[in-house]
């Protein structure tokens, strides 16, 4: 049976960056599709590419399917924005039916296996006990996933469905940070 979006709401985090040609691609097409079929979507990224800025545009006020678009400007790996992102949702569009945490990067050069915290590339502390690369494609869905259950088991009709999405690329060897993330996803 299909699932019809058509009046309900979603959250999606990155669809409106290009950090990597896969997930931009899968994120925003995601996105707009739900617009096209009158979902209201909340994007939630660090700034918007200029596709994505139409697609805002395009779907501000409310589209003839019935979908309306919003921007978060969203750093997932602060937990407190995940929070705002889901505050935001529900005061522009109400409850949230649908969340996306799809925003991922592929083995940056500032956060990945072969640039190990503290080196010339990488942005990661060598005492900070964490990759950013994992906050961002593991730990930001986990995150993502508990905050929307939690407003799930508090909502009116509690009817939320999740979407996560795993890259399928061929990976190098040297990716192994990325490959890990994506298999556990």
């Amino acid at each position: 049976m299909a699932f019809s979006v058509q009046g309900k709401t979603a959250i999606v985090t990155g669809a409106a960056l290009v950090s990597n040609l896969l997930h931009y691609c899968i994120d925003f097409c995601f996105a707009t599709l739900l617009l096209e079929n009158g979902c209201n979507c909340l994007i939630a990224d660090l700034g918007l590419r200029p596709e994505a800025q139409a697609l805002i545009e395009k779907y501000a006020a409310k589209s003839e399917h019935g979908g309306r678009a919003a921007f978060q400007k969203t750093d997932v790996t602060d937990w407190n924005q995940l929070e705002e992102m889901f505050v935001v949702a529900e005061r522009t569009f109400g409850e949230i039916d649908i969340v996306c945490p799809g925003a991922g990067v592929y083995e940056p050069p500032w956060s990945n296996f072969c640039s190990p915290p503290g080196g010339k590339e990488s942005k990661d502390s060598p005492s900070g006990g964490r990759y950013a690369t994992m906050d961002i494609n593991l730990v930001h869905p986990i995150r993502t996933t508990q905050i929307a259950i939690s407003r799930i088991l508090g909502a009116k009709t509690p009817n939320t469905s999740f979407m996560f999405q795993a890259s399928l690329v061929k990976k190098p060897i040297c990716l192994s940070l990325y490959t890990r993330q994506q298999n556990t996803v």
